[in-house]
C-alpha cells in the first residue's frame, strides 16, 4: 500500500592510528667532539591531522643529548659533551618518545659506539747527559717521570720496557717501568758520542706509550767532553841564533853569546800541556861551551870564531818526557844584523845596531846601544834592551798590524820618509795600546798616514806619559771583535785621535775609562765614535766634561767624585752623575738621569715629558738651554727649575718645587707639591695655572724695606704687605711693598693709571684682580707715577674672582736674594772668566758690614763700579751695580744702573750725569780688596756707551748663573761684550760674634753642614740634617748656632763625622751616648761632646729645649742625645 519506514544504521567511529614512518634510528661514532644528528619522520593518518607534538631540547632516556621535533616530524639530536668517558667497542643510545597529534607514538633512537681518547701527558720530557772525559765519568744518566690522566683508561699507567733499549739515535738505551718513571744512559763507547769535545752536543730521543697505545717523545742532550789523550812526549824545534856580538869590531874571535832559555822554547810544544823546560844543551860543532845558568835562565854559548851548533833537551816531569833539537848560531860582523825569512833568534852586539829579521816569527834582541830595529807582524817579540831604540818601518803603501808582537824597551816608532822633495809613503801602522803607551815618540813622516790603536781585552795606560805624535794624518782607536775596554787621561785620547782619526771598538761590550776630559773626543762627529757601549770617569780624580751631542747610538755615561758635566746624544742614554756637583744634559728618551750625590743640574734643550717617576734621579736643578714645554707631572722629587730665554711651558710634579720660567711669557704648572713660583720683573708676562693659596708661595725679588731676601726665599714680613681699594689710591709713601688691590680694576686702569703728587710711589708690587681678563695678576713698577715701565709680571689664571685672590696674604710670597749679580765687562774680548766659589774672595757683596765669600772674576775683566762715597775704592755691593746699588733695593743690577740714566734713552753715556763717574774695578790680583791701580774709567777703556737693552740668559760661566747678556760701544764704533752675573755667595754674619756665615735651607728636607763654629744653620720647613764634623773640635770657644731645630718635623743633628775624628772609630750606640750630651742654657739647648775628658760646646739650638735626635754611625742609625735640664 506503499508505506514506508527507514531502517537506521548507528556505526560509531574509533580513532584510526596514525601511520608514522621515516628515520627513527642514527647509529653514530664517538669523537673528540658533542656529535649532533637529524633526521625525518612521516606521517599518515585517515581521521586526524598528520602532525606531531612539537617537542625542544628534550632529555634522552640515557641524558646523553637533547632531542627536538617539530611538528611536520624534522627532528635534531645534540650530545651534551663528547663523552670521552665512552669506552672503546661499547654502545651507548640515547631515545625519545615521539607523539602524532592523535596519540599515536614511535621512538627514535640515537646509538653511539665509544671510541679510544689520548691520554694527556705531561711530567719530564727532557733530559741531559754528559759524556765520559779525560776529568771524569761524566753524567751518563738522565732519568725523569712521565705522568697521565686518561678519562676512557686508567691514568698514569704505561707500556713497559723494561730492558734497556735503543734510542732513536742510538747513542744510547732507555727504560720506562708502569709509573711513568724512565732512564736514559749514554754509550760512552759510541764513536759519534766519543768525538765530541767540550762545549759540543748530540741530541737523542725516544719514544714511550701510555697503556692505551698514546706516545711521547723524550729528548735527551748529550753534553761532550774531552777525552783524554795518551801521554806524549815534548817536541823540541830546532832554531837559529844569528848574532854579531864583538867585543873588538875586528875579526871574529871568541864570544859569549847568551839566549833566554824561553827563547829556545818558543817554537817547541808540549801536546799533554805540559810545562818545558831546558834541562841540557851540548856543543856540537864549532862552540867552546854551553853553560844553562837556571837561576837567570839564561843558556850562555862561547863560540870560537865563526859560529857552530848545539844540542839542548827540552823536558817535561809530570809526566816525564824529553826531546832534543839542533840549534845553529851564526856570527855576522859589523853594526848591522840581518836575518832570513826563517824564524830566528836575533841577538844584537850590544852597540848602536840596525836589526832586520827579515821575514818570519823572530825573536830579537837589541841589547845595549841606540838600536834601530825592523820590526814586521810575523815577529814574535822585540827588545831593544838599554839605550834609545826604534822600531823602523820602511817602504810604500805599507799596512802592518804589529799589535800582536810583544814589544818592550823600545822608544820610538818611525816610519821611512820618502827620499827627494815629492810627496811621501803613505803607511799604515797598527799598534796595541800598550805598544803606544810605550813609545815615547811616534814619527810617520811624509805622507798621508794612518795609525791605529788597538784595544783587546781591558787595557790600562793610564799611569804612562803621553806619546808624542807627529805626522800622523789619521790616528785611529780600534777594539778586537769582543769586550774591550781602555782606561786613559784624556789627554792620551787626543794624541791618539790624530786628524781626521775615529774611534771604532767593534763588537761586543765596549768602554772607555777617562781620566780627564777629552776635547777630541768630545768633538768627534756621529761616525766617528762606534761600537762603544760605555764611557766613564768613575776613577778621574777631578770633573770630567764628556759631550756626545753629535752621537745617535745609545750610551752608558757615568761621572766621577767630582763635578761632571755628561751631555748625551740622540739616542737612549743612561746617564750617571756620580758624587759633585753634576750638569747632565739630556734628553726626554732617555733612560735613566741620575745626579747621584751632590747638587746636580740637569739640562734640557727640547720638549720633554718624563717618562716615570724613576727617569729622572738625584737632580736638584733643571734648566731650559732653549725654549721648550717640559712636563714632569710623575715626579715625586722637588726640583728647581729655571725656563729659557723665550716661552716655556713647565709643569711639576708632587714634589715641592721652585719654578723661575726666567725670559719670555712662560707658563707654570706647579703640581702637587707646595711649590714657588719665583718672578722677575724684566723677563715677560708668565702664566701661573695652579696658584693654591695656604700651599703655594710667590717668590718675589728683594726690594722690601722690612724683609731681607735669602737663597730659599725668606717669608714677606707683613709689614711689606699692605691693601689699597684701587690703583689711584696708591699712596705716595707706599714705597717697597706688596699691595693688594681690593677691588676689581679694568686691564686700562691697572696699565694706565699713574699715581699723581710729589714723592711718587716706587718699587711695589701690585695683586690686583683684572676685571677685564676675569683673572688674578701681579704688576710690578719703579715709579708708579709714570705708566710707560709698568711691567705684567704674572696672571695667576686660576684666580678667577676678587675673593680668590683677596685671600692671598703675606704668608703666601717669599723673598729672594738677588744681592749677587754685578756687572762684568768683557774688556779683553776673549770671553768672561770666573771662578767658583771656594776660589773666589772675601767681600761685603750686600753692604751690610760684613764679609761674604763669594765667587769672582778670574782674569782682567773689569766690575762695573761707581765709587759712591769717593774715597778712591770700592768698599762693598752698594758701590758696584748689585740690588743695594748706593743704599737703594732693586730687582737686579741692570735696573740699579738703569737709574743712571738720567735721559732715558736706553743707554748709559755721556749725556748721563753719572757716566764720567762710572768706574771699572780690575781686581787683578782676585783678594776682593781695591789696590792701588785697579781702577780706570771707561774712557781709559775706550769705552762710549753701555746699553740697557740686554737680553735674558740661563747660560754659565764655570758654574755661576749668567742672568743677562749685553754690549757696550767704542769709540771707534766696535762693541764689547758684558755679562750680568749671580755669583754663588755664602753671606757672612757679624765679625765679632762666632759665627761668620750663614745657610739657610729650603722647605724641604735639606742637609746643612757646619764647620768650627763658623755658622748659622737655618733649616727651613722639612726634615732638616744639620751637620757637624771633625772642624767642630778645632776652637774651643765657637758652636755652630742652629735657629730652627724641630724634632717635631723631623730634624737631626749627624754627628757620625765628629764621633769618628774623636774615636778614631765608628761609634756604637752606647759610645754615642757617653760621648754627646744636650744641656738647656735658658730657652736654648746646647749640644756638647766629651773631648780629651772634658765636654766641649759644639752647637747652640735656639729657641728650643725639646730632645735631640742624633745620627751615631756611617749607616745613619739614630738615638736621643742624653738630655741635662
Amino acid at each position: 500500500d506503499g508505506t514506508t519506514t527507514t531502517v537506521t544504521v548507528d556505526i560509531l567511529g574509533t580513532n584510526d592510528a596514525a601511520v608514522i614512518g621515516g628515520t627513527t634510528s642514527v647509529n653514530l661514532t664517538e669523537t673528540n667532539a658533542p656529535l649532533s644528528t637529524s633526521g625525518q619522520l612521516t606521517i599518515t593518518d585517515v581521521d586526524s591531522a598528520a602532525t606531531f607534538v612539537a617537542q625542544t631540547d628534550v632529555a634522552g632516556t640515557n641524558g646523553y643529548g637533547k632531542f627536538t621535533i617539530t611538528a611536520n616530524g624534522a627532528w635534531t639530536y645534540v650530545a651534551n659533551s663528547a663523552h670521552n668517558e665512552f669506552v672503546a667497542g661499547q654502545h651507548y643510545s640515547d631515545s625519545v618518545t615521539v607523539t602524532s597529534e592523535d596519540g599515536t607514538t614511535t621512538t627514535v633512537t640515537v646509538d653511539i659506539l665509544g671510541t679510544n681518547d689520548a691520554a694527556v701527558i705531561g711530567g719530564t720530557m727532557t733530559g741531559s747527559v754528559t759524556e765520559a772525559g779525560a776529568t771524569g765519568p761524566g753524567t751518563p744518566t738522565a732519568t725523569g717521570d712521565l705522568n697521565s690522566t686518561d678519562v676512557d683508561n686508567t691514568a698514569d699507567a704505561w707500556t713497559v720496557v723494561g730492558l734497556p733499549t735503543a734510542s732513536a739515535g742510538g747513542y744510547g738505551t732507555y727504560t720506562i717501568d708502569a709509573t711513568g718513571h724512565w732512564t736514559y744512559t749514554v754509550d760512552n763507547d759510541n764513536a759519534t758520542v766519543n768525538a765530541l769535545n767540550n762545549g759540543q752536543q748530540l741530541t737523542d730521543s725516544f719514544t714511550v706509550k701510555t697503556v692505551d697505545g698514546t706516545s711521547q717523545v723524550v729528548t735527551v742532550t748529550i753534553n761532550g767532553a774531552n777525552d783524554a789523550v795518551p801521554d806524549q812526549a815534548p817536541d823540541a824545534v830546532g832554531d837559529r841564533i844569528v848574532t854579531n856580538i864583538d867585543d873588538d869590531w875586528g875579526a871574529l874571535d871568541a864570544e859569549t853569546i847568551s839566549v833566554p832559555l824561553w827563547a829556545l822554547l818558543a817554537n817547541d810544544r808540549d801536546a799533554d800541556g805540559q810545562t818545558l823546560s831546558v834541562t841540557s844543551a851540548s856543543p856540537v860543532s864549532g862552540l867552546l861551551s854551553t853553560t844553562i845558568n837556571t837561576g837567570a835562565g839564561i843558556l850562555n854559548i862561547v863560540d870560537a870564531t865563526g859560529g857552530g851548533s848545539f844540542t839542548y833537551t827540552a823536558s817535561t816531569t809530570a809526566p816525564v818526557g824529553s826531546d832534543t833539537a839542533t840549534v845553529d848560531v851564526i856570527r855576522q860582523s859589523g853594526s848591522s844584523l840581518t836575518g832570513t825569512d826563517a824564524k830566528e833568534i836575533l841577538v844584537g852586539s850590544g852597540d848602536s845596531d840596525t836589526i832586520d829579521g827579515k821575514g818570519g816569527a823572530d825573536i830579537i834582541f837589541g841589547n845595549g846601544g841606540n838600536d834601530t830595529i825592523y820590526a814586521d807582524s810575523s815577529d814574535r817579540y822585540v827588545d831593544g834592551g838599554t839605550g834609545t831604540d826604534t822600531i823602523y818601518v820602511a817602504g810604500d803603501d805599507v799596512s802592518m798590524d804589529l799589535s800582536g808582537v810583544e814589544i818592550v824597551n823600545v822608544e820610538n816608532l818611525v816610519t821611512e820618509d820618502k827620499p827627494g822633495n815629492g810627496g811621501g809613503f803613505d803607511q799604515t801602522i797598527t799598534i796595541s795600546a800598550a805598544q803606544w803607551a810605550n813609545f815615547s815618540a811616534i814619527d810617520m813622516n811624509d805622507g798621508n798616514d794612518v795609525l791605529n790603536v788597538k784595544l783587546v781585552g781591558d787595557v790600562d795606560i793610564s799611569g804612562a806619559s803621553i806619546t808624542a805624535v807627529s805626522d800622523v794624518e789619521t790616528g785611529n782607536l780600534i777594539g778586537s771583535g769582543g769586550n774591550d775596554s781602555i782606561t786613559l787621561t784624556g789627554s792620551q785620547l787626543n794624541a791618539i785621535l790624530q786628524g781626521s782619526g775615529s774611534i771604532d771598538l767593534g763588537a761586543g761590550t765596549d768602554t772607555i775609562n777617562l781620566k780627564s776630559t777629552s776635547t777630541d773626543l768630545n768633538s768627534l762627529g756621529n761616525n766617528g765614535l762606534q761600537g762603544v757601549e760605555i764611557i766613564s770617569a768613575a776613577s778621574a780624580a777631578a770633573g770630567v766634561t764628556i759631550n756626545l751631542a753629535n752621537q745617535s747610538e745609545a750610551f752608558t755615561l757615568t761621572g766621577s767624585s767630582s763635578g761632571d758635566t755628561l751631555t748625551g746624544g740622540a739616542g737612549a742614554d743612561t746617564i750617571s752623575g756620580g758624587n759633585g756637583d753634576d750638569t747632565i744634559v739630556g734628553a726626554q728618551n732617555d733612560i735613566l738621569l741620575d745626579g747621584g750625590i751632590g747638587t746636580d743640574t740637569l739640562q734640557i734643550g727640547a720638549n720633554f715629558t718624563s717618562t716615570s717617576n724613576e727617569q729622572i734621579v738625584g737632580i736638584e736643578n733643571i734648566t731650559l738651554t732653549a725654549t721648550a714645554t717640559v712636563n714632569l707631572a710623575n715626579q715625586t722629587e722637588g726640583f728647581k727649575i729655571l725656563g729659557s730665554s723665550g716661552g716655556d711651558t713647565i709643569v711639576g710634579g708632587a714634589g715641592a718645587d721652585i719654578i723661575n720660567g726666567l725670559g719670555g711669557n712662560d707658563t707654570l704648572t706647579g703640581g702637587a707639591g707646595n711649590d714657588q713660583f719665583r718672578l722677575q720683573t724684566n723677563s715677560g708676562t708668565d702664566v701661573i695655572t695652579d696658584f693654591t693659596v695656604g700651599q703655594d708661595k710667590i717668590g718675589l725679588v728683594d726690594i722690601f724695606n722690612n724683609t731681607t731676601g735669602t737663597s730659599a726665599g725668606a717669608a714677606l714680613n707683613a709689614n711689606d704687605f699692605i691693601s689699597r681699594s684701587s690703583i689711584g689710591n696708591i699712596s705716595n709713601s707706599d714705597d717697597n711693598k706688596v699691595i693688594v688691590i681690593t677691588t676689581a680694576q679694568s686691564s686700562s686702569q691697572i696699565s694706565a693709571t699713574e699715581i699723581a703728587g710729589s714723592g711718587s710711589p716706587t718699587n711695589n708690587y701690585v695683586l690686583v684682580f683684572n676685571s677685564t681678563t676675569g683673572k688674578g695678576e701681579l704688576w710690578f713698577d719703579s715709579d708708579w707715577s709714570d705708566a710707560a715701565n709698568r711691567v705684567h709680571v704674572a696672571t695667576l689664571s686660576n684666580i678667577t674672582s676678587l675673593a680668590q685672590l683677596g685671600n692671598i696674604s703675606a704668608s703666601d710670597i717669599v723673598v729672594y736674594n738677588n744681592a749677587t749679580d754685578p756687572i762684568i765687562l768683557d774688556l779683553d774680548h776673549n770671553g768672561v772668566a770666573l771662578t767658583t766659589l771656594d776660589q773666589g774672595v772675601q767681600f761685603d757683596i750686600n753692604a751690610d758690614g760684613h764679609k761674604d765669600q763669594i765667587a769672582w772674576t778670574a782674569g782682567s775683566d773689569g766690575i762695573l763700579a761707581y765709587d759712591v762715597d769717593g774715597n778712591g775704592k770700592i768698599d762693598n755691593g752698594s758701590e758696584i751695580f748689585s740690588p743695594h746699588f748706593a743704599g737703594g733695593s732693586y730687582v737686579d743690577g741692570l735696573a740699579a744702573l738703569s737709574t743712571l740714566d738720567s735721559n732715558r734713552d736706553g743707554k748709559i753715556d755721556a749725556a748721563d750725569e753719572a757716566f764720567s763717574k762710572l768706574t771699572v774695578w780690575q781686581d787683578l790680583n782676585h783678594n776682593g780688596i781695591t789696590d792701588s791701580g785697579e781702577l780706570s774709567s771707561l774712557a781709559d777703556h775706550s769705552i762710549s756707551s753701555i746699553s740697557l737693552d740686554a737680553n735674558a740668559s740661563n747660560s754659565e760661566i764655570n758654574g755661576q748663573s749668567i742672568l743677562a747678556d749685553g754690549s757696550y760701544t767704542l769709540t771707534d764704533g766696535s762693541t764689547g761684550h758684558f755679562v750680568e752675573v749671580a755669583f754663588d755667595t755664602t753671606l757672612g754674619g757679624s765679625e765679632n760674634g762666632s759665627n761668620a756665615y750663614s745657610l739657610i735651607g729650603s722647605d724641604g728636607d735639606d742637609i746643612l753642614s757646619g764647620s768650627g763654629g763658623m755658622y748659622t744653620l737655618t733649616g727651613g720647613a722639612g726634615a732638616d740634617t744639620f751637620v757637624l764634623d771633625a772642624d767642630a773640635l778645632n776652637d774651643v770657644k765657637l758652636a755652630d748656632v742652629i735657629t730652627d731645630y724641630k724634632a717635631s718635623e723631623g730634624d737631626a743633628l749627624d754627628v757620625s763625622k765628629l764621633l769618628d775624628s774623636l774615636l778614631g772609630h765608628q761609634a756604637t750606640e752606647a759610645e754615642a751616648l757617653t760621648s754627646v750630651k744636650t744641656t738647656v742654657s735658658g730657652a736654648d739647648t746646647v749640644v756638647s761632646v766629651n773631648a780629651n775628658g772634658g765636654w766641649h760646646d759644639v752647637a747652640v739650638l735656639q729657641n728650643t729645649t725639646e730632645a735631640v735626635k742624633i745620627l751615631f754611625d756611617d749607616k745613619h742609625d739614630t738615638t736621643t742625645a742624653p738630655h741635662v735640664g
